[in-house]
């Protein structure tokens, strides 16, 4: 009886080792050369304040750009264990610890995006048209993406109530690309 008790409880404590060690792995990533600065990454906004030996050191973090996807944040603890913490609202995160905050980083790895050209592209945006309303409706779709605002243009040859197809043309913001509809021949985001 004892014996196996002692099996099932050596079983259990593999088993919790397990899970640690795997949650170490995800912490783990996120490298230095998968590290890009807080400032260099326009989807991540993080500060923070070292107060001295006395006080805990501060700090906080925000994924700026939640609609286009999950942001990690890597801060970097001198003489401990660095934080890695996933962003997928636009909600600050505030944390503290008692060693001193060398950096924030957005990880390049384990993120969605660290800054919104990572994501929209001329591709990107005419795959998030593809799953719209619009595109059952309108033929020869092309996107591009506007340089500074990665807004989408999007163009095609929709279908008018009389069954002819004309031209249209929408820039739109590229969580919103997929929400597009053909009324009678014109791109729009909003109903009918």
């Amino acid at each position: 009886m004892r014996l196996k008790r002692a099996h099932a409880f050596s079983m259990i404590c593999a088993l919790v080792l397990t899970a640690a060690l795997a949650g170490q792995v995800q912490a783990g990533s996120c490298g230095k050369s998968q590290r890009i600065k807080h400032g260099d990454a326009e989807c991540l906004t993080g500060k923070w304040k070292n107060r001295g030996w006395w006080k805990k050191n501060t700090f906080e973090v925000k994924n700026e750009c939640p609609d286009y996807g999950t942001v990690f944040a890597k801060i970097d603890i001198k003489s401990g264990y660095d934080w890695t913490l996933k962003l997928d609202d636009g909600e600050k995160e505030k944390k503290s610890d008692s060693n001193e905050i060398r950096g924030i980083y957005c990880c390049k790895d384990l993120s969605d995006l660290c800054k919104k050209s990572d994501i929209v592209t001329a591709d990107s945006c005419l795959s998030r048209f593809m799953v719209s309303h619009a595109s059952g409706t309108c033929t020869n779709p092309s996107a591009s993406v506007k340089s500074h605002t990665y807004e989408c243009e999007i163009t095609a040859e929709c279908e008018t109530s009389n069954e002819d197809h004309q031209p249209s043309s929408i820039t739109v913001s590229w969580p919103k690309a997929d929400d597009v509809r053909n009324c009678n021949g014109t791109l729009k985001t909003k109903t009918c």
